[in-house]
């Protein structure tokens, strides 16, 4: 099942709305928490055997050396998507509430 292999790392409001949609693995980042707990949940995930890891900026700043050393691997498995602040460019944002469900087919990407 497609659900089974959806993680997202992303702060609390951004999290309530991706669980709504029927994301079960989050993990909530918050603010001045060390990223010892964000990193061993990231490198657990990365065991899967496909997926979609999400991502918002805050996590992916604190997974930074992570990320660097996956993509210096080369690998392809599991995909991670990292979502733009507000503020920011928002298609892929948009895309991804698509993919899993929180917007209808014909609304988004402003």
């Amino acid at each position: 099942m497609m659900e089974e292999n959806l993680h997202a790392a992303l702060d609390d409001d951004m999290a309530l709305g991706f669980s709504l949609a029927g994301v079960k693995d989050i993990f909530i980042v918050t603010d001045g928490e060390g990223d010892g707990g964000l990193k061993e949940w990231f490198l657990s995930r990365l065991k899967d055997e496909g997926g979609l890891i999400i991502l918002s900026m805050e996590a992916a700043e604190g997974l930074r050396d992570e990320l660097f050393t996956k993509r210096a691997r080369g690998a392809l498995l599991p995909v991670v998507v990292i979502l733009p602040g507000s503020g920011e460019d928002s298609i892929a944002k948009d895309l991804v509430r698509r993919a899993i469900g929180m917007m209808p087919h014909g609304e988004g990407t402003s």
